[in-house]
């Protein structure tokens, strides 16, 4: 088989394959939970686990509307008050401060080292972007001016837990 690009691991009939593959509704192409295989799943199995997870009030619960609002209202009041403390710093301010938060994404990572046929998924709640992503980097608050720091960070406790209540409640 013949290459077609150089440096091309693929041949251009492999990689067309590939993007037929990839653009299938009836199946999902997702990296296994363990172990570094790729995994080719029907969409209707990986559906169906997906909502058996989401399903459990255990763990889930739909809510009525997308907290995002309230809760960067919430943020903007701790940051502002924590700028003003000099608690923190103008650039953790802005660092801290995601303009425009994306709702979390939900997915599943197929547990193949479980089973092959039907396998249970590992969630995933991939926060990028979103209100709380910051709030994940410790080097945030590290060597924050003031004598304060303690009372911002009882405040900052908060608004982690606030910021991850929706990321536990997804759908």
């Amino acid at each position: 088989v013949e290459l077609s690009v150089k440096n091309q691991n693929i041949s251009i009939l492999e990689r067309k394959a590939l993007s037929e593959l990839q653009n299938n509704p009836k199946i999902l192409i997702k990296p296994a939970d363990k172990g570094g295989a790729v995994v080719v799943q029907n969409t209707k199995d990986y559906l169906t686990e997906a909502y058996r997870q989401l399903g459990d009030s255990s763990f889930y619960r739909q809510l009525p509307h997308n907290p995002v609002e309230t809760f960067v209202e919430e943020r903007d009041s701790i940051l502002n008050r924590a700028l003003e403390k000099q608690w923190i710093t103008k650039k953790q301010f802005e660092f801290l401060k995601v303009e425009y938060p994306m709702t979390p994404v939900f997915y599943l990572l197929p547990k193949i080292h479980k089973r092959l046929v039907n396998p249970p998924g590992r969630p995933i709640v991939a926060s990028k972007n979103s209100l709380s992503e910051p709030l994940s980097d410790p080097q945030t608050f590290k060597n924050t001016p003031g004598n304060d720091q303690a009372r911002f960070e009882v405040n900052l406790k908060t608004l982690r837990r606030n910021a991850l209540f929706p990321l536990n409640k997804v759908l």
